[in-house]
């Protein structure tokens, strides 16, 4: 019998498309979860502390002598998604690889994506993600550089197209290398 954290956690096996959703939603919940405590955290801080030279207007056009402290905040809050999201990052991946492997792929197009979101996890609090616009003279407004707009869609265009053959395809019948067929039941019985 294996337990769920080793379920979390190793890349070896197979598990069915019923896993895969219950395992992508149930971690999908958690870190929703997650990143409330996080951010709520952070904001009792940053309420009680104050951010020393954050603007009062992240989010609209601001005086251009603005825009280095709103990225050093923008570039901070990257380091708090970033502690929230990369512990994520395993068992998202264990499970998307079992999934592959009932497939009987190994699937090398899950680590270019978890590379991907990796990086673009990390590009946030380097200070790579973000840019400004000059809106008029003296003027300008935050918004993502083409570093991050293409980081995140090239992440979101390789997990679409794994999401067909890992969360709606079928797995192979019987064993394969990668263990027995999931759907009879000789692989998923769990200890807690």
């Amino acid at each position: 019998m294996r337990s769920i954290i080793y379920w979390l956690t190793s890349f070896e096996g197979r598990i069915s498309r019923k896993e895969f959703w219950l395992a992508s939603l149930t971690l999908g919940l958690l870190g929703f979860v997650y990143a409330i405590a996080v951010y709520a955290g952070v904001v009792f801080v940053v309420g009680s502390a104050g951010i020393p030279d954050a603007p009062a207007n992240m989010r609209g056009i601001m005086p251009l002598s603005d825009i280095p402290q709103a990225l050093a905040v923008l570039e901070w809050s990257g380091w708090i998604e970033f502690i929230i999201a990369a512990p994520l990052l395993v068992p998202h991946a264990a499970i998307m690889i079992k999934r592959a492997q009932d497939r009987d792929s190994w699937g090398p197009l899950i680590w270019t994506a978890l590379s991907v979101t990796g990086l673009v996890l990390i590009a946030k609090p380097l200070g790579l993600h973000y840019s400004y616009v000059e809106i008029a003279p003296g003027q300008a407004m935050v918004s993502v550089g083409m570093v991050g707009i293409a980081l995140q869609i090239i992440s979101g265009l390789i997990f679409l197209v794994l999401l067909i053959p890992l969360g709606f395809l079928r797995g192979t019948d019987g064993p394969n290398i990668y263990g027995p067929d999931p759907l009879t039941g000789e692989d998923i019985k769990f200890a807690y």
